[in-house]
């Protein structure tokens, strides 16, 4: 398991599952008024997410306190977003975290191939915006129009805060 400061009491986990007819990773995220960790992906037979956004991507990377730290943060959270609306500078973007992670060759290469696996695991995803909080329009995410509005507002708000370290 690794587990990512969010800030603002937030945390997010990457389990690895790998029992005989059970293997995968889970996304999950702890919430400050929730009392169990909340799922956000899930990648295995049965994909479920995306769990974020690139823009949110980003934001939870670009808020930590080094650049080797951002680059961890990125990486680690990659697999689990999904979105349509890729910028042009996303492979450049995954290509310096590879880069700043020690990857000396070919990095445009697998930051492409990093980017297109999770198009491949749920397709390229559509966000929206409900009463200010983004939600996936994929039937298959965690964050879509299934929860409530205020369960929405709680994981939207883990991706915003400021990253305090890696674990």
């Amino acid at each position: 398991m690794v587990s990512l400061h969010l800030g603002g009491g937030h945390l997010a986990h990457l389990v690895w599952r790998n029992f005989p007819d059970d293997s995968g990773w889970d996304y999950l995220i702890t919430l400050p008024d929730a009392d169990e960790p909340v799922s956000v992906a899930a990648l295995e037979g049965h994909f479920r997410g995306p769990a974020l956004s690139w823009r949110e991507l980003v934001t939870v990377a670009g808020g930590a306190g080094s650049a080797p730290d951002a680059a961890r943060r990125l990486l680690v959270l990659l697999p689990a977003i999904g979105d349509a609306h890729l910028p042009g500078d996303a492979t450049e973007v995954v290509a310096a975290a590879l880069a700043g992670l020690g990857c000396q060759r070919r990095q445009a290469e697998i930051a492409d191939e990093l980017l297109a696996a999770s198009e491949r695991f749920w397709g390229a995803a559509e966000w929206d915006d409900r009463d200010g909080v983004p939600v996936c329009l994929d039937s298959h995410s965690y964050r879509g129009f299934g929860r409530s509005l205020p369960e929405l507002r709680s994981i939207a708000r883990a991706f915003q805060g400021r990253p305090a370290g890696l674990r």
